[in-house]
C-alpha cells in the first residue's frame, strides 16, 4: 500500500507543471519506502523511518527520480545496514532520534 501511494505521488509530481514567478518547471522526486509489519526488522517507528531513509538514499544513488523500497535493496546492502544496527544500537537510536528532531 505504501509503495502504491509512493507511485501515485511520484506520477503526480511528474505530470504537474509547477509555476512560480511566471516560470514553469517540471520536478522529479525520489522516494524511500519501508512498511510495517512487512519489514520484520522494524521494532520502532524511528527504525521504520530510518529504513525508509536508507531506501531513499539508495534511490538517489541509483540515479534519482526513483522509488526504492527497503526490500528492493540488495541483500548485501541490507546486511550492511543490519550490521550497523546490531553493532551500535544505542548510538544508532540517538542518530535516528536526532535526524527526526531536525525534520520537525
Amino acid at each position: 500500500m505504501a509503495h502504491r501511494f509512493a507511485e501515485r505521488f511520484h506520477q503526480a509530481v511528474a505530470e504537474h507543471a509547477f509555476e512560480s514567478g511566471g516560470h514553469s518547471a517540471c520536478l522529479t522526486v525520489s522516494l524511500g519506502v519501508a512498511t510495517y509489519p512487512f519489514h520484520a526488522e522494524v521494532t520502532s517507528p524511528e527504525l521504520l523511518v530510518y529504513l525508509a531513509d536508507q531506501a531513499l538514499l539508495e534511490a538517489k544513488a541509483a540515479g534519482r527520480n526513483r522509488i526504492m523500497a527497503w526490500h528492493d535493496l540488495s541483500l548485501e546492502q541490507r546486511a550492511t545496514i543490519r550490521r550497523r544496527l546490531s553493532s551500535k544500537p544505542y548510538v544508532l537510536e540517538q542518530e535516528i532520534a536526532s535526524e527526526m528532531s531536525c525534520a520537525t
